[in-house]
């Protein structure tokens, strides 16, 4: 299947999810989100910012800047999200952390140290038949509590071949996501793009073109059983530089 094909099938999928985001979104439009899930109850978690900056190099490949700040609201929160968890290939990417910390609700900022960091398997290939290149960056962030917030800084590098999925809905609502890829002159970037999101900034300069996608107040997604993959909830931001 060309990406073409596969971008077709996607938005086909993402037409009655997108008609109740819309109504969702509308409803939200007038004030500051709460901190709390689809259903009324209070969230997990908020994500209060989420930037990817994406810069594609003249050769092929790209360097990923990830800048998340996420608030701690409850303790199923502290458990999901105290220890970081950030997937990659390291058959052809490599992951640097620049900052791993925790603000505690009196304001005190603990660092986490290089004993806390670790880099495992990934989890779904313990089964595996054939040894996987897929690991997991996790960072047992220290001191998190209720109430607390953790930031997290890193950089990814990785070899030619651009294609990214960004989800801009997720189970804990968002106060602010941010999407920026930087593409040198020459190289031609396809995306496809949820019909309710503002439409891309394009800045174009001398050397390169500048994409930018914005989004802010997105409450948090119903969960459902049987729900279907990310990508086909109606809020998926596909990306990349393949030919058909």
């Amino acid at each position: 299947m060309t990406f073409k094909q596969y971008v077709k099938s996607v938005f086909h999928s993402l037409l009655i999810p997108t008609l109740s985001l819309l109504l969702t979104l509308s409803a939200c439009a007038q004030s500051p989100i709460r901190p709390t899930d689809g259903k009324g109850k209070t969230a997990d978690a908020l994500n209060l910012l989420i930037s990817k900056k994406y810069m594609i190099n003249k050769d092929g490949s790209y360097d990923l800047h990830l800048h998340l700040i996420r608030k701690i609201l409850t303790y199923k929160g502290k458990k999901d999200f105290a220890d970081f968890k950030f997937t990659y290939n390291n058959s052809y990417q490599s992951v640097k952390i620049n900052k791993a910390q925790t603000t505690t609700p009196s304001g005190s900022i603990i660092t986490a140290s290089k004993k806390e960091y670790h880099d495992i398997l990934a989890p779904w290939t313990a089964k595996a038949s054939i040894y996987s290149y897929a690991r997991q960056k996790v960072i047992n962030l220290p001191s998190v509590t209720v109430g607390s917030s953790i930031e997290i800084e890193l950089t990814l590098h990785s070899q030619a071949g651009f294609w990214i999925s960004e989800i801009f809905r997720l189970a804990n609502p968002i106060s602010r996501k941010i999407v920026s890829i930087k593409v040198p002159q020459g190289t031609e970037l396809r995306f496809q793009q949820p019909p309710w999101m503002p439409p891309a900034q394009i800045q174009q300069n001398r050397d390169d073109t500048i994409y930018l996608w914005q989004v802010k107040d997105i409450p948090a997604l119903t969960p459902e059983q049987m729900m279907p993959a990310d990508e086909n909830v109606g809020s998926c931001l596909l990306v990349s530089t393949f030919t058909d």
